[in-house]
């Protein structure tokens, strides 16, 4: 069994980290196809984690953070521990620390579906918005039925409209709705999407450098196969 100061620390980091959630998920993971610019999503979500996370608490996050990396290097197969921490990073906006811990959950799960898609989505948003070539493979990876499919196809098509194929994205996103059960949540954002594709094809025109970025529907909310 843990000691009772690291079962503390890591309770008290949980805590922190869902609340500050909140405010970041608002601003960067719901699935709304903003067409606000990703950096102003961005500062807003600072800004949001700002009032959220007191100075006691974030002194108390640092140090449940310190705790946590020091277990996990006893225990590096700890895919949880390690989302866990990943998320802790975001929250204090430590992106690399953030993504470092994100790829080692993924290697120590086996590649297993639901953190490649946590891995992804962290490198598209630490990307600009821009689906790049490691998100790209890893949205690649997972496989239809997977509750994450879905999220991994609106990105497979993001990717294509960022790099002109604006049709191919408007018939990926197209073949999504059709799929989708009619209670899914992201599914009126999802035909808001393709309406938007629609209309930038009728002007001959792409969707723009970063696209509707960080509105997928996130690793977090609900898909047509389940809870994430």
């Amino acid at each position: 069994p843990s000691p009772p100061g690291r079962r503390l620390s890591a309770a008290v980091l949980a805590c922190l980290v869902a609340a500050a959630s909140v405010a970041l998920y608002a601003q960067l993971g719901a699935p709304r196809f903003a067409d606000q610019p990703l950096a102003a999503r961005r500062e807003q979500a600072v800004q949001a984690l700002a009032g959220t996370v007191t100075p006691e608490q974030r002194q108390s996050l640092e140090g449940a953070v310190a705790v946590l990396s020091q277990r996990l290097q006893a225990a590096p197969g700890d895919v949880e521990g390690w989302r866990l921490l990943a998320r802790a990073h975001w929250t204090l906006g430590q992106v690399p620390e953030a993504l470092a811990a994100l790829r080692r959950a993924h290697a120590a799960g086996g590649n297993e579906a639901e953190t490649a898609a946590e891995l992804a989505e962290a490198l598209v948003i630490a990307n600009g918005g821009r689906v790049g070539t490691e998100a790209g493979r890893l949205f690649a990876s997972i496989p239809p039925g997977d509750a994450a499919h879905p999220h991994a196809r609106y990105y497979l098509g993001l990717r294509k409209a960022q790099e002109g194929d604006v049709a191919g994205a408007a018939a990926d996103w197209a073949g999504l709705i059709a799929e989708a059960p009619a209670e899914a949540p992201w599914l009126p954002q999802v035909r808001a999407q393709l309406a938007r594709a629609e209309a930038a094809l009728a002007r001959g025109k792409g969707l723009g450098r970063e696209g509707p970025a960080a509105g997928a529907p996130a690793a977090s909310e609900p898909t047509p196969s389940g809870q994430r």
